[in-house]
């Protein structure tokens, strides 16, 4: 899955996760949880997209596109 924890800050107890899109690489930083980084995902209008046993994440634009998968 490409949700990953780039930093952990524990001073103040939040981490900092990086979602990229699989296809062209567009990369967001979002503070909090990984819950938080699926709710970003749901309200920015990007996909995660399980096939076998990956987990895929595109952005509004991919996730348009057609798919030779």
């Amino acid at each position: 899955m490409s949700i990953e924890k780039v930093k952990t800050d524990y001073r103040f107890g939040e981490d900092t996760f990086e979602i990229l899109c699989d296809d062209c690489g567009e990369s967001e930083e979002i503070e909090g949880s990984f819950e938080d980084c699926r709710e970003w995902i749901k309200d920015n209008e990007w996909s995660s997209v399980l096939d076998g046993n990956e987990w895929y994440n595109y952005c509004g634009e991919c996730k348009s596109k057609p798919k030779n998968r």
